[in-house]
């Protein structure tokens, strides 16, 4: 079970919803700045849990009894459309073991992408498919991340046939996560060889 706590946001500067401008024509859409229409907080929260979810992880609530707890603090969240459009998401992120409270893993998740929209430009529409694409794609790899590590930390434990992928996760960076956790298995001791018994003496005969 895993608890993922609401994410903080940590941005520098200003910390609204507005992530970014637009410095190129946009068809059907007016104005030079994009702004969500829920905190960047909770729009990442969501799709993480929303992925871990579907992968398996049984979500319960922050007050609630969980074997791991996950947080995240959100280093970036931008959407530029220029030239080029840029995507960039970035959240630091720790997952605990809930009843030592050691750390499992902690590590940066980032999301990182540019691409040409075409001649014929960008649109309300291609703005938020492209958005979202970038949220969904972040969720996979922190899902992955917890996946990962926990099948590292824990190889008896979890049911997990990948269990040294951590750092071969694109845009995952791990600072810390620790050996196996499991309890050692303890060797059965060795039978001891018992000598056979030696046959009786048939008596002699008459």
């Amino acid at each position: 079970s895993l608890a993922v706590a609401e994410f903080t946001d940590a941005r520098p500067g200003p910390r609204g919803r507005k992530i970014g401008d637009i410095k190129a024509t946009v068809t059907n859409m007016h104005g030079s700045e994009i702004a969500l229409d829920r905190d960047v907080t909770s729009l990442l929260s969501s799709a993480a849990k929303g992925q871990l979810a579907a992968d398996g992880f049984r979500l319960v609530g922050g007050a609630d009894a969980a074997d791991f707890r996950l947080n995240g603090v959100v280093k970036a969240f931008t959407l530029m459309i220029a030239g080029r459009d840029e995507r960039f998401i970035a959240v630091e992120t720790t997952l605990r073991e809930s009843r030592s409270g050691d750390v499992i893993r902690t590590g940066l998740i980032t999301e990182k992408d540019d691409r040409y929209a075409g001649v014929t430009g960008n649109s309300r529409s291609t703005i938020i498919e492209y958005l979202s694409d970038g949220v969904s794609a972040f969720g996979s790899k922190i899902s992955a991340a917890v996946r990962d590590s926990l099948a590292k930390s824990y190889p008896r434990s979890i049911a997990a046939s990948q269990s040294g992928r951590i750092s071969t996760i694109p845009g995952v960076t791990t600072l810390h996560a620790p050996a196996s956790r499991d309890e050692p298995v303890a060797s059965a001791p060795s039978p001891v060889a018992t000598p056979a018994a030696a046959p009786a003496p048939r008596p002699a005969p008459p």
